[in-house]
């Protein structure tokens, strides 16, 4: 009898398998990973806001809601929105991601912060 080269279709196939199901499993934690770092950018650029915000209030007493006045621009694919009631006592901002749709990290920044603490970044 002649030795045998090579791999029966039998065998190949469970290779097949077990690479898919191995590639199966890694894709969603790559998933998980690219959207843990999406937030990541997002809560990065909410805390530099905060610090422009900060030195646009030492310089005129009141907060902006406009970022062109605050030498600062969020990074690409985040979008950022200021809102406030009252310049002097605070802002709300809160940050999008185009590549994470549905998921929105906020913040509010002053000395009327309710139940969180002034500056904490929360996503949802």
């Amino acid at each position: 009898m002649r030795p045998r080269h090579g791999l029966t279709l039998i065998e190949l196939l469970l290779v097949m398998l077990v690479v898919s199901i191995l590639a199966g499993i890694g894709y969603g934690r790559w998933q998980d990973a690219k959207a843990k770092g999406f937030i990541a950018t997002m809560t990065a650029d909410l805390a530099e806001l905060r610090i422009a915000e900060e030195g646009h209030w030492a310089e005129n007493q009141k907060y902006s809601t406009d970022t062109t006045q605050l030498d600062w621009t969020p990074t690409s694919q985040v979008s950022v929105s200021i809102t406030s009631s009252d310049l002097t006592a605070g802002y709300d901002a809160q940050a999008t991601h185009t590549a994470l749709p549905g998921v929105v990290c906020d913040m509010y920044v002053g000395r009327a912060s309710g139940t969180r603490p002034s500056g904490e970044v929360e996503c949802k």
